[in-house]
Protein backbone atom coordinates (compact mmCIF):
# COMPACT_ATOMS: atom_id res chain seq x y z
CA UNK A 1 0.00 0.00 0.00
CA UNK A 2 3.06 2.75 1.50
CA UNK A 3 4.41 1.38 -2.33
CA UNK A 4 0.92 2.08 -4.12
CA UNK A 5 1.06 5.66 -2.42
CA UNK A 6 5.03 6.32 -3.43
CA UNK A 7 3.84 5.58 -7.14
CA UNK A 8 0.96 7.47 -6.80
CA UNK A 9 2.59 10.79 -5.98
CA UNK A 10 5.26 10.17 -8.37
CA UNK A 11 2.91 10.11 -11.04
CA UNK A 12 1.12 13.34 -9.92
CA UNK A 13 4.75 14.74 -10.18
CA UNK A 14 5.19 14.32 -13.88
CA UNK A 15 3.66 15.38 -17.11
CA UNK A 16 0.94 13.26 -18.11
CA UNK A 17 -0.09 13.11 -22.45
CA UNK A 18 -3.49 11.14 -22.34
CA UNK A 19 -5.25 10.36 -25.63
CA UNK A 20 -8.82 11.89 -25.03
CA UNK A 21 -12.00 11.38 -27.66
CA UNK A 22 -15.24 13.01 -27.46
CA UNK A 23 -18.69 12.19 -29.24
CA UNK A 24 -22.41 14.51 -28.60
CA UNK A 25 -24.95 15.05 -30.84
CA UNK A 26 -27.70 17.89 -29.65
CA UNK A 27 -31.06 17.82 -30.98
CA UNK A 28 -33.55 20.55 -30.76
CA UNK A 29 -37.26 20.99 -31.04
CA UNK A 30 -40.48 22.08 -30.19
CA UNK A 31 -42.79 25.31 -30.31
CA UNK A 32 -43.06 28.85 -28.54
CA UNK A 33 -44.02 32.07 -29.16
CA UNK A 34 -43.07 32.96 -32.20
CA UNK A 35 -43.97 29.71 -34.30
CA UNK A 36 -42.73 26.24 -34.44
CA UNK A 37 -38.60 25.61 -34.07
CA UNK A 38 -36.79 23.60 -37.04
CA UNK A 39 -35.42 20.48 -35.90
CA UNK A 40 -31.95 21.67 -35.13
CA UNK A 41 -29.34 18.70 -35.03
CA UNK A 42 -25.60 18.88 -34.23
CA UNK A 43 -23.06 15.93 -34.16
CA UNK A 44 -19.85 17.00 -32.70
CA UNK A 45 -16.48 14.58 -32.57
CA UNK A 46 -13.63 15.34 -30.92
CA UNK A 47 -10.30 13.20 -30.60
CA UNK A 48 -7.19 14.57 -30.01
CA UNK A 49 -4.17 14.45 -27.72
CA UNK A 50 -3.90 16.16 -24.12
CA UNK A 51 -0.77 17.32 -21.90
CA UNK A 52 -1.37 17.89 -18.38
CA UNK A 53 1.80 19.63 -16.90
CA UNK A 54 1.11 19.76 -13.00
CA UNK A 55 2.29 23.03 -11.19
CA UNK A 56 4.59 23.45 -8.84
CA UNK A 57 3.38 22.90 -5.25
CA UNK A 58 5.86 24.60 -3.01
CA UNK A 59 7.42 20.66 -2.87
CA UNK A 60 4.25 19.17 -1.17
CA UNK A 61 4.22 16.39 -3.83
CA UNK A 62 7.94 15.56 -3.94
CA UNK A 63 7.71 15.62 0.17
CA UNK A 64 4.94 13.19 -0.15
CA UNK A 65 6.40 10.98 -2.53
CA UNK A 66 9.46 11.05 -0.39
CA UNK A 67 7.61 10.20 2.57
CA UNK A 68 5.57 7.41 1.12
CA UNK A 69 9.15 5.48 -0.42
CA UNK A 70 10.03 5.85 3.07
CA UNK A 71 7.35 4.23 4.54
CA UNK A 72 8.35 1.38 2.17
CA UNK A 73 11.41 0.98 3.39
CA UNK A 74 9.99 0.81 7.02
CA UNK A 75 7.56 -1.98 6.33
CA UNK A 76 10.69 -3.60 4.64
CA UNK A 77 12.43 -3.05 7.67
CA UNK A 78 9.37 -3.72 10.01
CA UNK A 79 8.62 -7.10 8.33
CA UNK A 80 12.69 -7.96 7.99
CA UNK A 81 12.86 -7.69 11.95
CA UNK A 82 9.50 -10.13 12.56
CA UNK A 83 11.33 -13.01 10.12
CA UNK A 84 14.14 -12.37 12.57
CA UNK A 85 12.11 -12.95 16.03
CA UNK A 86 10.19 -15.03 14.46
CA UNK A 87 13.50 -16.98 13.31
CA UNK A 88 14.90 -16.22 16.62
CA UNK A 89 12.09 -17.33 18.76
CA UNK A 90 11.49 -20.76 17.02
CA UNK A 91 15.49 -21.03 17.54
CA UNK A 92 15.12 -20.66 21.55
CA UNK A 93 12.36 -22.97 21.60
CA UNK A 94 14.11 -25.75 19.37
CA UNK A 95 17.57 -25.99 21.59
CA UNK A 96 15.40 -25.61 24.89
CA UNK A 97 13.52 -28.60 23.73
CA UNK A 98 16.65 -30.28 22.59
CA UNK A 99 18.08 -29.47 26.13
CA UNK A 100 15.46 -30.19 28.32
CA UNK A 101 15.13 -33.90 26.68
CA UNK A 102 19.35 -34.60 27.49
CA UNK A 103 18.35 -33.13 31.22
CA UNK A 104 15.29 -35.44 31.54
CA UNK A 105 17.74 -38.54 30.63
CA UNK A 106 19.95 -36.57 33.26
CA UNK A 107 17.22 -36.39 35.87
CA UNK A 108 15.81 -39.35 35.39
CA UNK A 109 19.40 -41.70 35.80
CA UNK A 110 19.62 -39.30 38.81
CA UNK A 111 16.02 -40.42 40.43
CA UNK A 112 16.87 -44.03 40.03
CA UNK A 113 19.84 -43.00 41.92
CA UNK A 114 18.62 -41.29 44.28
CA UNK A 115 15.81 -44.47 44.88
CA UNK A 116 18.81 -47.18 45.49
CA UNK A 117 20.44 -44.21 47.66
CA UNK A 118 17.20 -44.01 49.47
CA UNK A 119 16.54 -47.68 49.29
CA UNK A 120 20.33 -48.97 51.25
CA UNK A 121 20.13 -46.18 53.25
CA UNK A 122 16.78 -47.77 54.84
CA UNK A 123 18.41 -50.59 54.55
CA UNK A 124 21.57 -49.68 56.86
CA UNK A 125 18.98 -47.35 59.08
CA UNK A 126 17.39 -49.81 59.76
CA UNK A 127 20.30 -52.21 61.10
CA UNK A 128 21.81 -49.55 63.18
CA UNK A 129 24.66 -48.21 60.40
CA UNK A 130 22.77 -45.26 59.23
CA UNK A 131 21.35 -42.20 61.22
CA UNK A 132 18.33 -40.67 61.48
CA UNK A 133 20.30 -37.72 59.54
CA UNK A 134 21.39 -39.61 56.70
CA UNK A 135 18.01 -40.96 55.88
CA UNK A 136 16.60 -37.64 55.80
CA UNK A 137 19.00 -36.59 53.33
CA UNK A 138 18.69 -39.02 51.05
CA UNK A 139 14.24 -38.94 50.94
CA UNK A 140 15.22 -34.79 50.81
CA UNK A 141 17.40 -35.57 47.90
CA UNK A 142 14.96 -37.45 45.84
CA UNK A 143 12.38 -35.75 46.71
CA UNK A 144 14.24 -32.72 45.18
CA UNK A 145 15.21 -34.76 42.23
CA UNK A 146 11.62 -35.90 41.77
CA UNK A 147 10.61 -32.10 41.31
CA UNK A 148 13.12 -31.47 39.54
CA UNK A 149 12.17 -34.19 36.85
CA UNK A 150 8.87 -33.05 37.09
CA UNK A 151 9.14 -29.25 36.45
CA UNK A 152 11.62 -30.18 33.62
CA UNK A 153 8.83 -32.48 32.33
CA UNK A 154 6.18 -29.56 32.39
CA UNK A 155 9.17 -27.51 30.44
CA UNK A 156 9.40 -29.77 28.11
CA UNK A 157 5.25 -30.43 27.94
CA UNK A 158 5.61 -25.64 27.39
CA UNK A 159 8.32 -25.45 24.82
CA UNK A 160 6.33 -27.92 22.85
CA UNK A 161 3.10 -26.33 22.87
CA UNK A 162 5.09 -23.03 21.75
CA UNK A 163 6.84 -24.62 19.32
CA UNK A 164 3.20 -26.08 17.74
CA UNK A 165 1.89 -22.91 18.30
CA UNK A 166 4.20 -20.81 16.64
CA UNK A 167 4.26 -23.03 13.58
CA UNK A 168 0.51 -22.89 13.68
CA UNK A 169 -0.22 -26.82 14.00
CA UNK A 170 -1.52 -26.70 17.76
CA UNK A 171 -4.34 -28.83 18.14
CA UNK A 172 -6.81 -29.43 20.79
CA UNK A 173 -5.85 -32.66 21.35
CA UNK A 174 -2.34 -31.39 22.28
CA UNK A 175 -3.83 -29.14 25.12
CA UNK A 176 -6.04 -32.27 26.34
CA UNK A 177 -2.63 -34.30 27.06
CA UNK A 178 -0.98 -31.03 28.29
CA UNK A 179 -4.05 -30.49 31.07
CA UNK A 180 -4.20 -34.37 31.48
CA UNK A 181 -0.35 -34.24 31.99
CA UNK A 182 -0.24 -31.69 34.69
CA UNK A 183 -3.12 -32.79 36.32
Amino acid sequence: MAREEAEKYGAIASPKLDAVAQSSKDSLTGSGNFGPASNVATNNYLVGLQLSIPLYTGGYRTAKQEESLLLVEKTKAEYSKSEQDFERTLRSIWHALNSTKDKLNALTAAQKTGEARLSSTRAGYANGSRTTMELLGAESDLIGTDYALYMEKVNYLLNRLRLAALTGEISEQDLTLANAYIQ
